[in-house]
């Protein structure tokens, strides 16, 4: 099937539902799992960050498995597809046991903790890894790749729009006075809706284009060869590393600021729509702007405008940090509208530096560095938060508000820095990434006609 075929509405449709089901779990994970874990689980910051290190350690390992074993797959539903079918229903099942306070306590109610996170963890990778290698063989077009992940970024952001409003108010109808209960009805009410999407994505998407299924076993050493010789693979892994750490920084930390710091929980909600409504019409944007400007070009100059936030932070002004997060969020939005547009690309530069395609091994891996730099995200408010003194639902000490602060400003800041001169360095442009493509259509049609 030709690699310029149009990718119906339908379809379209059904791959971003399958993103908008992931982030029914995600976001509440970003957003609300260390405050939930020290403010109703009832384990300290310092216990919760060491779990969130302890998760993306095993992380390390079974990420790469899954994505070998990915490569070695082969049925009737494809490579990529199967494991959105099957593990939609576990995956529902984990987020609820995560957010469940069990009757237990001291360690065992720890042990409880640990297992269901880093159950809902590896659930996540059976079922995200392929989902998002989907998108290499869905189309090779590079514009309809870039309208897939741009359709998939507006429904992850539709989707944590629901987390944003939805979940406080939830957990407040169904907790009443019980926190503890209203988190778990409300994840319910979540993992209900999310294994229904991810189900209609499965049934509605197609693989069109993806490597035979390999009979090669995995080699833990093969991740080391893969990051020398695609160079672009370590570049954009370290991109997602640093984004997603800064990114899940401030998430974490938000409820903290709002409720120690400017003392207006209440603000929440307004917070959060603000920015995700700017995040959402620059994301619109990003297919008109990448038609004048290349990927490369436009995620440095979002990166550059992103930085606004964290600047505006160093203030406990509302209007300003406000303001702050509309400008920011319009830098967010260009590089949210990029983010996995970049990924497929990388694939195909494997095909042509190394002959093979290795997608399930190589989007594990993006998925890997998305996981690392989400939990150094969750571990390092939570190390700050321990070293500063931080003790829930008190007044808290100087030291204290000087650490919730820094988590908000100083430090996403830093990493935004760090991030930008990262992708300068990113070599895959978009007229190298055209003569790439146009040497392995050559390369294709010679061994088509040879096997003719």
């Amino acid at each position: 099937m030709s690699n310029t075929k149009k990718v119906s509405v339908l379809e379209k449709v059904g791959y971003g539902l399958g993103d908008f089901s992931c982030n029914l779990f995600w976001q509440p994970i970003l957003m609300f799992l260390l405050f939930f874990y020290t403010d109703v689980f009832g384990i300290s910051a310092a216990s919760a960050a060491i779990l969130f290190l302890v998760a993306r350690v095993w992380d390390a390992i079974n990420d790469p498995i899954m994505g070998a074993v990915i490569d070695r797959t082969h049925t009737r539903w494809g490579k990529f597809r199967p494991y959105m079918l099957f593990g939609a229903i576990p995956f529902g099942i984990l987020a609820i046991l995560t957010f469940t306070v069990p009757d237990l306590g001291g360690t065992a109610k720890l042990i409880y903790a640990y297992v269901t996170y880093i159950g809902l963890g590896m659930i996540y990778t059976i079922v995200n890894t392929p989902y998002s290698a989907l998108s290499s063989s869905i189309t090779q077009e590079p514009v309809e790749r870039s309208n897939l992940s741009v359709i998939r970024m507006l429904f992850a952001m539709a989707s944590t729009a629901i987390v944003i409003i939805g979940m406080p108010i939830l957990i407040d109808i169904f907790g009443q006075d019980n926190p503890a209960q209203g988190y778990q009805y409300t994840m319910i009410v979540f993992a209900i809706l999310a294994v229904i999407l991810m189900l209609f994505s499965f049934m509605t998407t197609r693989e069109r284009y993806s490597s035979p299924a390999t009979t090669e076993k995995f080699k833990f050493s093969e991740i080391k060869t893969l990051y020398k010789n695609n160079r672009p693979l370590l570049i954009i892994s370290l991109f997602f590393f640093l984004t997603m750490s800064r990114g899940a920084i401030g998430q974490a930390a938000g409820l903290y600021h709002l409720q120690y710091v400017l003392n207006r929980m209440d603000l929440f909600t307004v917070f959060g729509m603000i920015a995700l409504s700017v995040t959402f019409v620059s994301v619109l944007f990003v297919p008109l702007l990448s038609k004048k400007w290349d990927k490369k070009t436009l995620v440095m100059v979002g990166l550059v405008i992103s930085f606004i936030r964290p600047i505006a932070y160093f203030s406990t002004s509302v209007p300003l940090i406000i303001a702050g997060n509309v400008l920011g969020a319009i830098g967010n939005g260009i590089i949210t509208g990029l983010l996995w547009g970049l990924v497929p690309d990388i694939v195909e530069y494997n095909e042509y530096k190394a002959g093979e395609r290795k997608e399930g091994i190589i989007f594990s891996m993006i998925g890997f560095s998305l996981k690392m730099g989400t939990a150094i995200g969750g571990v390092l408010p939570g190390i700050i938060l321990d070293l500063t003194g931080y003790h829930a639902n008190v007044a808290q000490t100087p030291l204290a508000l000087f650490g919730i602060k820094s988590l908000m400003s100083l430090i996403p800041l830093i990493i935004g820095v760090l991030t930008y001169f990262v992708i300068r360095r990113y070599e895959l442009t978009g007229k190298r990434y055209n003569e790439i493509l146009e040497d392995l259509k050559k390369r294709r049609s010679v061994e088509a006609k040879q096997i003719a």
